[in-house]
């Protein structure tokens, strides 16, 4: 009679963590959804944000986003030109603030613990890209202190291989000088996005099997947003 009971017990348990699951899967997506009505309004009213290319943000399935990096305000401005929700790959030390680690995980972003190698992040950005998610990824590694594009580190290279997913590349111009790196202070400065044209894993595999990230980098610094000021500030090319 006891083991009976058990089983039912336990078997309500899972139902019960399954409509948590559930319940907490729409409430994250609600909150990114609202966040991102407030960002694309505050975005045009601040910056008269505008982007060109969105019509490569519409694709099928998981997909890496490859953006430059020039201020906090990055993952924001990136997430707001997708309709479909992004999942930022953002390093562990952000996640130190109690407050500011709470939005991130509400907004399913991945912790990467660099000091240790980043195996963890690398491993859980991989699963996120099996259950066909949008990764965004800063592989610059750090924001820009001088507006320009720094160099390109190769690991994105090898999810993008291993998962056989399109890449798609973005730059953004203005946001360094509207948060530079080292203030914390947000100033009135136009902002421009660029998304390119998607790289499939058989292009890249046409680049050489030697992981290097040049050709990603020179697509990226191709991007030149129209009406950006100034976009030579932003990307190096």
């Amino acid at each position: 009679m006891n083991q009976p009971d058990e089983e039912s017990r336990q078997a309500g348990r899972r139902q019960a963590g399954r409509r948590e699951s559930v319940l907490l899967v729409w409430w994250k997506w609600l909150f990114y959804s609202g966040l991102q009505i407030v960002c694309r309004l505050a975005a045009v009213v601040l910056f008269e944000f505008r982007s060109v290319g969105r019509e490569h943000t519409c694709v099928e399935g998981p997909a890496l986003v490859l953006s430059t990096h020039q201020s906090h305000l990055d993952p924001l401005l990136v997430g707001i030109v997708f309709d479909r929700h992004l999942q930022s790959v953002a390093r562990k030390s952000l996640f130190g603030n109690r407050l500011l680690a709470t939005i991130m995980r509400w907004l399913n972003a991945i912790e990467l613990d660099r000091e240790r190698g980043g195996l963890s992040g690398m491993k859980e950005t991989m699963a996120r890209l099996a259950a066909g998610h949008l990764v965004l990824i800063f592989p610059e590694g750090t924001r820009t202190p001088h507006g320009r594009m720094l160099p390109l580190k190769a690991g994105f290279l090898i999810l993008v291989r291993r998962h056989r997913v399109p890449l798609i590349p973005m730059a953004i111009c203005g946001a360094y000088e509207a948060m530079p790196r080292g203030t914390s202070v947000v100033r009135r400065r136009p902002i421009r996005v660029e998304v390119g044209k998607p790289i499939t894993a058989e292009e890249l595999s046409t680049f050489g099997q030697r992981r290097r990230p040049s050709p990603c980098r020179t697509t990226v610094g191709r991007l030149r947003p129209s009406g950006a000021e100034p976009p030579a500030a932003a990307l190096n090319r």
